[in-house]
């Protein structure tokens, strides 16, 4: 969000830059970890949790994609694979339409290239959870359609039968499942990348995602 008023700065911008130098200085023993396992070799699969903050900028009308992706194993083992944030195109008219642009932009530029990739890397098929915690998202997504959202492919140029066809549909021999799953709000990991949090949730969001 700072980085986008480079065009428009104003003296809140300078304060909250003065913000992050200020945290950037106090968190320098702050690393991302991970670990894996060779038996984890059979049972590693992908695990997005792609999430979004509806009008969450003070500055902006427009909501916030973020996403985590991890490489997952067995015994609470993970490996982070890729993370980000972007503003959406267009202003989200509620958190179900903001939910579903997110998850549509992390399956199309992360998910999918990320599942090839180490297919032909592991020479086998890998399975992908994408954890969603919006259950009217959810509940567009897997029909394929929703009259509150009609109005998506003219405005975020998102389309609710390609989602549908991706979660509902049968992948093609060696090519991993794609699996829509409930995630509850409180322990979702893209949290941490949609919206600014109080210091005790920014804490627990850190440690979701194994930065200690």
């Amino acid at each position: 969000r700072l980085s986008s008023q480079i065009s428009r700065w104003t003296k809140d911008s300078d304060r909250r830059l003065h913000r992050v130098f200020s945290f950037l200085k106090h968190s320098l023993d702050i690393k991302l970890h991970g670990s894996l396992s060779t038996a984890d070799w059979q049972s590693v699969k992908i695990v997005a949790w792609p999430d979004a903050d509806l009008n969450g900028d003070a500055m902006d009308t427009k909501s916030t994609s973020g996403f985590f992706i991890e490489l997952a194993g067995a015994g609470g083992r993970s490996m982070p694979l890729s993370w980000g944030a972007k503003k959406q195109g267009c202003t989200a008219v509620h958190t179900a339409e903001a939910e579903v642009v997110s998850l549509s932009t992390c399956l199309r530029n992360e998910l999918i290239p990320l599942q090839r990739l180490l297919e032909a890397i592991f020479k086998g098929a890998i399975d992908c959870d994408v954890m969603e915690d919006n259950a009217a998202a959810i509940v567009a997504v897997t029909k394929g359609y929703s009259p509150a959202m009609r109005h998506l492919p003219r405005t975020q140029r998102v389309s609710l039968g390609m989602l549908g066809e991706i979660f509902n549909g049968t992948p093609e021999e060696g090519e991993g499942n794609i699996r829509l799953i409930k995630a509850e709000t409180a322990e979702h990991r893209g949290d941490l990348f949609t919206k600014e949090l109080e210091a005790p949730k920014f804490r627990t969001a850190l440690e979701m995602i194994q930065m200690r």
